[in-house]
Order: structure tokens, then sequence, then C-alpha cells
């Protein structure tokens, strides 16, 4: 099933990679790929603003029962978590950046990888931060404390990672304004994490950075191979 879901694209969406590099930039935010990958938008953005609400309502048991923690995956075993706690937001902020970074990411990426791949990338990359953000103050031996993680920007980490790896030369108009180079915005959140590592060791957000990035290069790896 998996290798099935990497391999090679279709050839319309080969050829849209095609027309892409041609014209060496890509506009996050044009909402004109189909009702299929607007459909997805409109799920991911409710989910999001549905955890909000969830939050908002009862913040005391929403924190205990869809956050991910060390405790929680490897002595509780509450697995869901590692899922629920990609569409849980503690502030209106927070809804608000994710919602935006969803609207203008999710349509270009399922244009181009199709929705099966898609949804490996998105869900696979908050998964793996989450697993990683528990496996922490085991991976430490404590020098790390456990405590509670809302992984929401994890999915957003892995779809640009796997973009930045897959088309480093392309431009991104950030909100259709900004041109930077993918490969160049890559490389900064790259060096701002060795930054954060550096002065400050590791720190509880450091597994969920790295897990969500490096899941999204790793499935920029397979996908090309496969």
């Amino acid at each position: 099933m998996l290798l099935r879901i990497l391999k090679k694209p279709p050839q319309h969406l080969r050829n849209s990679v095609n027309i892409l590099a041609q014209r060496r930039k890509l506009s996050f935010g044009r909402f004109n790929y189909g009702a299929k990958s607007n459909r997805l938008l409109y799920y991911l953005i409710g989910g999001n603003i549905a955890g909000y609400i969830l939050y908002e309502n009862d913040p005391y048991n929403t924190m205990k029962h869809a956050s991910v923690s060390s405790a929680g995956i490897y002595k509780s075993l509450r697995l869901h978590t590692l899922v629920s706690s990609l569409f849980v937001h503690t502030d209106i902020m927070s809804l608000v950046l994710s919602s935006i970074g969803v609207a203008f990411m999710v349509p270009s990426v399922v244009s181009i990888l199709g929705t099966s791949r898609f949804m490996f990338l998105y869900f696979g990359g908050g998964i793996a931060g989450n697993v990683l953000h528990a496996s922490m103050p085991l991976l430490t031996n404590g020098r790390v404390s456990d405590s509670r993680n809302f992984g929401s920007i994890g999915p957003l980490t892995s779809l640009f990672a796997w973009f930045a790896f897959t088309y480093p030369t392309l431009t991104v108009q950030i909100f259709g304004i900004v041109p930077v180079p993918a490969g160049l915005l890559g490389l900064a959140y790259t060096g701002h994490e060795f930054y954060k590592l550096m002065h400050y060791g590791v720190q509880s957000d450091s597994g969920s950075s790295i897990g969500t990035a490096l899941y999204g290069v790793i499935f920029s790896i397979l996908t090309r191979r496969f």
C-alpha cells in the first residue's frame, strides 16, 4: 500500500510539476486547483476551528486528553493524541496563523502530490513530530522534562520541508507578495533550529521541530525514488 502511494504520480501531475519548474515560481494561495483540494482545505481548517472551540470550552480536559506527552504515549497509551493534538489551538493567534498556512499551502501541494500522498505527508509529518516530542525525555535520559504539546504547526512544517527539499530553486511568493527561493527559506529554518540547539541546548520543543522537518525531507527522497 505504501509503495503504491509513493510511486511516481500520474502523468497529469508530472506535467503540472514540469510547468511549475519552467515558470520557476509557485504562488501559495491560489484556490483554482479543483473541488477536491478545496474540500480538503475546508475540512482541515474546520478541524482546526473545532479544536480551538473545544479547548476554549474545556481547556483542562482538552489538555489532558488531546495533547501529546511522553507519559501519555508510553505509559497511558493514549495513541489517539498523536492525531488529535494536530488540531487543537490554545489561543486565537495560533488558530489564525495555522489556518492561513493551510489555506496558502495545501492547494498547491495537493495539486502536485495528489490527495493520497498529501495525506501521508501532512498527517505523517505531524505524527512524526509528536512521536519524537514524546520520546525526548527518554532519549535524553530525563534532561528534557516531559511536557504536553499541541502539534498543530507540525504538518505545515513537513509540507514546507518537503517542498523546499524537492524544489529548492523555485520561488515561493509568500502570501503572493514576497518572492523568496524555497531552498533559502529551508536553510533559514535549519539555521534557526541549529542556533537554538547551540545556544539553548535541547528544549522541550526540539523533538517536534526536528521530527516534522526531517519527515518532510525523507518523504521527498522517497517520492523521488519511487
